[in-house]
């Protein structure tokens, strides 16, 4: 145990440096509280304080929604219409794009035969006389 401690290098390898987190996402920067809030279904502004204040009061008194028919209090509406714009979307790209096979099954062309085939023929044709 005392090794280990005296030649780390040698028993855990050498050190690597710390992984570098890459660039920042810049446009999450003053949009995160809109994101959770449509996200969360709750408003905006008691997320930007949570973000100022660092205390949870407000949202402590936010209104959850909870159990029952969710959508028929319309809470989450704006989620369901962005979720209709995304599958429009979709759609119209699939559509707008040529299929990557043919839409009609066609029968393959039977290949011409060959001396290969004339030879196997013949092998299997001697064969069937032999029984």
């Amino acid at each position: 145990m005392l090794e280990t401690a005296v030649k780390t290098e040698t028993v855990l390898g050498p050190f690597r440096p710390n992984v570098d987190p890459g660039r920042p996402i810049d446009f999450l920067a003053e949009s995160v509280p809109d994101i959770l809030a449509t996200g969360l279904a709750i408003d905006a502004a008691v997320l930007r304080d949570l973000q100022r204040t660092g205390t949870t009061r407000k949202l402590d008194v936010a209104a959850v929604p909870d159990g029952g028919d969710l959508d028929a209090t319309g809470q989450f509406s704006h989620l369901r219409a962005h979720l209709a714009d995304e599958e429009q979307r979709i759609a119209t790209d699939a559509n707008a794009r040529p299929p990557d096979r043919p839409t009609v099954r066609t029968e393959a062309a039977a290949p011409e035969r060959d001396a290969l085939d004339d030879i196997i023929s013949a092998l299997i044709a001697a064969r069937r006389e032999v029984r």
